[in-house]
């Protein structure tokens, strides 16, 4: 083989090995549930303790 058969072969391996590596991937997030993103737990927490001053400012 020459150097640029050698060098399409190389590819060849290095996007079969990714396209594997990208498929073990997506079997590994589908087994795992789902759960939400821990920025949402940053959202639900500053609304809750608004709503939670919010209350307090109107009541008393």
């Amino acid at each position: 083989m020459d150097h640029k058969e050698l060098h399409h072969e190389h590819h060849r391996k290095e996007r079969a090995e990714r396209k594997a590596s990208e498929k073990r991937h997506d079997a590994e997030l589908a087994r795992r549930p789902q759960t939400l993103h821990p920025v949402w737990f940053l959202v639900l927490g500053t609304i809750g303790v608004t709503l939670a001053m919010l209350i307090y400012t109107l009541v008393f």
